[in-house]
């Protein structure tokens, strides 16, 4: 038997708001590009296996090994617009963290540090323990939107803020209408609502100068009692459940995806067996829902085929001169940032086998065929997708694979197709890793 063989295969997966075109599936129901290629993905969890033994012998190949890496680009965080597709995923899903000793004292500590020591309080009086460890198990996960979350929070005690509850529900309170509070009259009402709240606290540990200005800046009583509830509203929806990464961006988006970029950065560069991703594609991290947050951005193709090609020069510093380099690119050919075309050249003078996989909803070519040269009417998407692909050489692995499964390849075919159904998607997808 042959000792270990290896292959790394790269992915280059556009995420942009142009994936969001419709593209037909098996179900009949609409789909959108990005939704095809995920569930192109998704069946490598059943082929894993057959892939790897595509090409095994009687005598051997058995220790073939495929380790994966990948890069989605055009998120929709402008700051992060190229990112590590695995470690993406892996932060989409990852709901547990570590568990706090004591919630509520952290808690506390962590109002008081951002002057906010009254919610710490409420949440002692109003908040059961597993839910308080729920809420630190979020912060914990995405530190940076404590900051963020904290300036939600008026800033009262904890009596002010029962006190301000209970005064903004008697029937007398009431509170001028929008018109009315772009109004002097609207102002002296909140200068009013602000003074009778003041005047009618009795208690030492509450500051009616410090209720009376928040009062004035929330815009009046019924707008107090309106923030204060919102806040109370937030406090419990993060201590309802475990969010991911991309559930606390869909819940705080201006705050959340601030931190995105920081969290790919701790996770680093994340490179798996093709066994462990086709798991990661087949679990909850790769659904539509938890990516819905991340995806839909622009298109910086340039920028992700220049990270393509560092991760593939740092993966290769590390392995033997014997494995076989492949990239997958996933796109409909629309980069807004330039032309990828030399980077990709560059890369397929050093080695790297490039397929590309155009996805469209239009038919550009002889369906289940590879092409040899561009048609005339093909759009530049198409053009730019066919250019980047590599040609079909004699030992393919690629082309083997779709040979054995009905496809046409002529002379001088490059391993270039159109997707315009999500099962075509699925089996390029396939043939790219088979070995």
């Amino acid at each position: 038997m042959m000792a270990e063989q290896s292959a790394l295969v790269g992915l280059a997966v556009d995420v942009s708001d142009s994936m969001r075109s419709s593209i037909r599936n098996d179900t009949g129901d609409p789909a959108s590009r990005f939704d095809a290629v995920r569930a192109a993905f998704d069946t490598l969890a059943d082929r894993a296996a057959p892939l790897l033994g595509h090409h095994q012998s009687a005598a051997g190949r058995q220790g073939l090994r495929v380790d994966v890496f990948g890069y989605a680009f055009g998120l929709r965080d402008s700051s992060v617009p190229v990112a590590d597709l695995l470690s993406l995923l892996r932060l989409g899903a990852e709901t547990e963290a570590p568990a706090a000793a004591d919630p509520v004292a952290e808690l506390a500590a962590i109002a008081a540090q951002h002057g906010r020591a009254g919610w710490g309080e409420w949440i002692r009086t109003q908040l059961a323990a597993d839910e308080a460890a729920t809420i630190v198990a979020n912060l914990r996960r995405s530190p940076g939107l404590v900051a963020a979350i904290a300036n939600r929070l008026p800033g009262l005690s904890a009596d002010e803020i029962r006190h301000a509850t209970m005064l903004t529900q008697t029937p007398e309170v009431g509170s001028a209408d929008a018109g009315d509070d772009r109004s002097r009259k609207g102002l002296f009402r909140r200068a009013s609502d602000g003074l009778r709240f003041g005047r009618s606290i009795r208690n030492d540990d509450v500051s009616p100068l410090r209720v009376s200005l928040q009062v004035a800046r929330s815009g009046g009583l019924e707008r107090m009692r309106r923030r204060i509830g919102e806040a109370e509203e937030l406090i419990r929806k993060l201590g309802a459940r475990e969010y991911s990464m991309a559930d606390l961006i869909a819940l705080f988006p201006d705050e959340a995806t601030e931190q995105l970029g920081a969290a790919l950065d701790r996770a680093g560069d994340t490179t798996m067996r093709v066994e462990e991703v086709a798991a990661l594609f087949g679990s909850r991290a790769a659904t539509a829902g938890s990516m819905e947050a991340f995806v839909y951005g622009s298109t910086p193709m340039c920028a992700a085929m220049s990270a393509v090609q560092q991760r593939f020069e740092r993966e290769l510093a590390n392995r033997s001169d014997s494995v076989d380099p492949t990239l997958v690119i996933v796109s409909d050919g629309q980069p807004t940032d330039g032309d990828p075309r030399p980077t990709v050249e560059s890369m397929r003078a050093s080695g790297i086998t490039v397929v590309s996989c155009y996805v469209t909803d239009h038919d550009v070519q002889e369906p289940r065929t590879l092409p040899a040269k561009p048609g005339r009417r093909w759009d530049p998407g198409a053009r730019l997708m066919f250019e980047c692909a590599s040609p079909v050489t004699a030992g393919s692995a690629p082309a083997a694979y779709l040979r054995s499964r009905g496809w046409k390849i002529p002379r001088r075919a490059r391993l270039f197709t159109q997707a315009n159904h999500s099962t075509v998607v699925a089996e390029f997808i396939r043939a790219a890793m088979a070995r």
